[in-house]
């Protein structure tokens, strides 16, 4: 399947090139950071268990503060040492993701930004596959694509998904996907998460 930016660029008759982002200055107190978009308008790429991870990758990564950007609506990570919503401008936001050390997050506006920046990112992926709508412009830096166990079905597309595929990554994948694009060696190896029901957020 081609991705998504492809058939968008046939029909309307243009090349896919890389895009150029325009930011503004936006002040983070911190030295090192990471960046984490946790929703997207589609409620089926809306993760569960952020907290979970976002708890295992702190524990390791005491020196990295974690900002959350998004847009108006985006529900408080509670985990996160700073939140951005509704502080910033999409510019902002594009000047504290290319000043941070990786992004993670859903298939949403900050991964494609962070890729055209060649930010170091984690993206996590459910109602459609990566190759689909993943990165396409990553050059000097990596990239660590999620996909959603979907049972061998194939991708949904739906905007809505009862139950959700994304809630089948486990927490410690996310995590140990972070600590390894950021070079740090951990012991996430020695975790399984057992069970994720639906009560479990």
């Amino acid at each position: 399947m081609s991705h998504i930016c492809e058939e968008y660029a046939k029909s309307l008759g243009v090349r896919v090139g890389r895009p150029k982002i325009s930011d503004h200055f936006f002040p983070i107190p911190f030295d090192q950071y990471i960046t984490i978009q946790t929703t997207s308008k589609f409620e089926s790429r809306n993760y569960s268990f952020w907290d979970s991870a976002l708890s295992l990758i702190k524990e390791r990564l005491p020196q990295y503060k974690v900002v959350q950007v998004g847009v108006k609506g985006d529900p408080l990570c509670l985990r996160a040492d700073s939140s951005l919503l509704e502080a910033t401008s999409f510019r902002q936001m594009f000047h504290v993701i290319k000043n941070s050390s990786l992004h993670l997050g859903v298939d949403s506006l900050g991964v494609h930004v962070a890729s055209a920046l060649d930010i170091p990112c984690v993206g996590l992926y459910s109602n459609m596959l990566s190759s689909q709508s993943g990165p396409l412009w990553h050059k000097n830096s990596d990239f660590t694509c999620i996909n959603s166990d979907k049972k061998n079905n194939k991708p949904s597309y739906a905007t809505v998904e009862d139950p959700k595929t994304i809630n089948t990554i486990k927490p410690e994948d996310v995590a140990s996907s972070v600590l390894e694009l950021i070079g740090v060696c951990h012991d996430l190896g020695d975790y399984k998460t057992l069970h994720l029901g639906p009560h479990y957020p």
